[in-house]
């Protein structure tokens, strides 16, 4: 199973209704686990610039339970380790 992960820079990010309060959805869990995530311009390039550098090695994703295939995503990093 492979991961599609969206990151799109949005300014401003607002806080929405959904609790927990989410960074990201996951919106689809079929053969692979589609990721959805809006940031912060400044946090967009810095992501961005770890890909192109080839320095973005791992992600981190905490969400909630799936329901209809779908889950918040209440937690996310990125990084050029694993973490423990």
């Amino acid at each position: 199973m492979g991961t599609t992960t969206s990151v799109c820079p949005e300014e401003p990010l607002g806080v929405g209704t959904a609790r927990p309060v989410a960074v990201g959805a996951i919106i689809g869990i079929y053969d692979a686990v589609s990721v959805v995530v809006s940031l912060l311009p400044v946090d967009f390039d810095r992501l961005w610039v770890l890909a192109l550098s080839g320095h973005l090695k791992f992600a981190s994703l905490t969400f909630t339970p799936p329901k209809f295939r779908s889950a918040l995503l209440v937690n996310m990093s990125f990084s050029s380790e694993r973490e423990e």
